[in-house]
């Protein structure tokens, strides 16, 4: 009797240790996605501010219509 109280047991840390793992592993899975998110608007903003930096640059092509 004991050894099969002794397994379940066993049985229900292994499904726990599982768990554990699997949510670590889930939440770090999300963190990298969050870090490409912000790198990827990052490199968006960059390129707006390098766009306005050049139009102010050249304002005056800007002016007369050509594009």
């Amino acid at each position: 009797m004991f050894a099969k109280l002794a397994k379940r047991m066993l049985a229900a840390v292994g499904i726990v240790a599982l768990a554990v793992l699997i949510l670590n592993s889930a939440s770090a899975g999300s963190g990298m996605i969050k870090e490409a998110f912000d790198r990827e608007q990052a490199a968006h903003d960059a390129l707006i501010q390098e766009h306005k930096a050049f139009i102010s640059g050249n304002k005056k092509y800007f002016d007369d219509g050509v594009y």
